[in-house]
């Protein structure tokens, strides 16, 4: 309880003062003065600073994690900006091929129909072909007719002509018997039969001439006949394609619609698109100009949490009593405790200068989150415990009590939170914190400050959005004039 708070109750307590005892050391006697109103104002502004400190600690948590959202939300737009625009351009080119596959749709339906007209002219003169085939045709098939005709009538005549032959033989065998009175039969007998000899002759020479005629006529007729078949079947073809034509035709038309569709379509899409990106770019104009304000906040909090956490140590010095002065006494006592011990391991050379001061940190392989190793940890963990462990015992606000070297790296934590580590990086995390390197500003700050003591306020992270407002206070290690790194408290504010 504070000493203004004492003087309102009607007691007569009052605060102590302090008075240093070498380096880093300090003890409070009771100090008798009239000057009661002053000592009372030093107590409640010792208060007021931490409660300050508390509250700026805060304050630069939100602050910090608001700046965090806005730096992500400012990247965010900056992605969504960079995606927008390859949107934009893809779609420049999605209209770019549309507005050419319009012109090339449009094209070919032009063409098709220009050779819809061609291929009904070709249609009608391969009918014309297909009816003079069949003319033709029909006229082999005439001349076949005659032909036939012809051999039969030659035929024929052959026929007579052998039977006239042998009658003219006959009656000039009968001319021969009757003498000189048939010698005149004889000579026409002679003339006849030579006559019925040449048509013989002729009526041969005909059947020779028009038989090969013949087969040549009814090959032909064959192939006419073929032809026949083959233009009928041409012309079945052409108007399969005629149709094939007015269906692409038809298609082409509609695709040209449809493509005509997309154009608009496309042209919309690029005029909302670039409506997007102009809101996109003025949005994420302004929040990286928020993001800027919000950092420079951020470190101006900072600055105002360092001025009030040096106002907390500064009214500690002047050696009023307040709630952190139980707290500040233990930082300094666990710091003699951890120099005398490292002093009397280097004099019985339990360890050597360079193995303590080693900053070789070589990380355990598989750990998560990631834990280091050094040449001094294995002594540490023999040595700290017993320093240590007492600490969480004296004040039920301590949270912990531990050592850690100017980088920030604790090799040896309090037992409860130094288990073997496991599967889960998250129960690593809040179960598992000895040999790992916590250089944030707090642990930075504990580990190098060479001042007595240092009072720092923070908010601790506890997991799933909740926080939890700290105070840390440490004394600086010194082992043989050197600064090892610092003895720290963590309590809660």
């Amino acid at each position: 309880m504070s000493a203004h708070v004492h003087a309102r109750a009607g007691r007569t307590t009052r605060p102590r003062r302090a008075r240093w005892l070498g380096r880093g050391r300090l003890s409070f006697v009771s100090r008798q003065s009239d000057d009661a109103a002053l000592d009372e104002t030093l107590s409640e502004f010792a208060e007021l600073s931490s409660r300050l400190g508390i509250e700026v600690a805060d304050v630069s948590g939100n602050v910090g994690a608001l700046s965090a959202v806005v730096n992500d939300q400012a990247r965010l737009s900056i992605q969504l900006s960079a995606a927008a625009e390859e949107i934009a351009a893809g779609n420049h080119q999605v209209e770019a091929a549309v507005t050419h596959a319009h012109a090339a749709t449009k094209l070919a339906h032009e063409e098709a129909a220009g050779s819809r007209e061609t291929v009904e002219v070709s249609l009608a003169q391969l009918g014309e072909f297909v009816n003079w085939v069949g003319q033709i045709s029909d006229q082999f098939s005439v001349v076949a007719d005659a032909l036939t005709g012809i051999t039969s009538a030659a035929a024929q005549i052959d026929r007579i002509a052998q039977q006239t032959h042998i009658l003219a033989l006959n009656a000039r065998i009968e001319a021969a018997r009757s003498g000189a009175a048939g010698r005149g039969f004889q000579v026409i007998a002679d003339s006849v039969r030579d006559l019925a000899d040449q048509t013989i002759s002729a009526a041969q020479d005909i059947d020779a001439t028009v038989r090969p005629l013949t087969g040549q006529i009814g090959e032909l007729t064959q192939r006419g006949q073929q032809a026949k078949e083959q233009a009928e079947t041409m012309r079945s073809s052409t108007q399969s394609i005629s149709q094939m034509i007015d269906a692409v035709t038809g298609a082409l038309a509609s695709a040209d619609g449809q493509v005509a569709e997309i154009k608009d379509a496309a042209a919309a899409i690029r005029a909302e698109v670039d409506g997007f990106l102009s809101s996109l770019s003025t949005l994420s104009g302004g929040l990286e100009q928020s993001s800027a304000e919000l950092n420079s906040a951020r470190e101006r909090v900072a600055n105002l949490l360092s001025l009030s956490e040096k106002l907390v140590s500064t009214s500690a010095r002047t050696g009023v009593h307040t709630s952190d002065t139980p707290l500040i006494e233990a930082a300094l006592e666990g710091a003699e405790l951890v120099a005398a011990a490292f002093t009397a391991a280097l004099d019985g050379g339990e360890i050597s200068v360079e193995d303590l001061f080693d900053e070789n940190y070589r990380v355990i392989e598989g750990s998560n989150p990631v834990q280091h190793l050094t040449r001094f940890t294995a002594f540490t963990d023999r040595v700290l415990p017993a320093i240590q462990e007492p600490f969480a015992d004296r004040d039920p606000r301590i949270a912990f009590a531990i050592s850690t070297d100017r980088n920030g790296y604790i090799p040896t934590h309090m037992l409860r939170v130094s288990k073997p580590q496991g599967p889960d990086p998250v129960w690593n995390a809040a179960n598992c914190r000895n040999r790992r390197i916590f250089n944030d500003r707090t642990g930075l700050l504990c580990g190098q400050n060479t001042e007595p003591f240092v009072v720092q306020t923070y908010r601790r992270d506890m997991g799933g959005g909740r926080f939890v407002m700290m105070k840390d206070v440490s004394a600086p290690i010194w082992v043989r004039g050197r600064h090892w790194g610092g003895f720290r408290i963590g309590y809660s504010a």
